[in-house]
């Protein structure tokens, strides 16, 4: 659980930074289900490793650009419980991704549990998630 600084910290960060996400699981052109997570990125890896110490968890991957254009760009992904976990510490501080958290919260409610893939609901719950937002 997050201290009430880092919540409003971790909540800001993501507002201008992040991105809640549902996005198809496609396995040989055929759709499995949704995955449901945060993404937030940075050119300074330093403060998505502190992030993740914060949170407890999530990936962190470099983004693939042209290095000759653009500085190098990372991404902390946060899913499953850890992604539940977060949404509850940092709802009351979100301002501009709120509504994108509650919806992705309903989406990791409808949860059913795949195999490895703990955050995969299918493709008649995500309507319902969109339309009544």
């Amino acid at each position: 659980m997050l201290t009430v600084t880092q919540a409003s910290y971790v909540a800001g960060f993501i507002d201008g930074e992040g991105c809640f996400l549902i996005s198809p699981d496609k396995r040989n052109g055929k759709l499995r289900g949704y995955s449901v997570r945060v993404d937030t990125c940075n050119c300074d890896i330093n403060v998505l490793e502190i992030l993740k110490k914060w949170i407890g968890g999530g990936s962190i991957q470099e983004k693939k650009r042209n290095l000759l254009i653009h500085k190098r760009n990372f991404v902390l992904k946060i899913t499953g419980d850890t992604l539940r976990q977060l949404i509850s510490d940092i709802r009351p501080y979100l301002i501009i991704k709120s509504q994108q958290a509650d919806v992705v919260r309903n989406a990791l409610s409808l949860n059913k549990r795949k195999g490895k893939k703990k955050h995969l609901f299918d493709c008649n719950e995500r309507i319902s998630l969109i339309t009544n937002l």
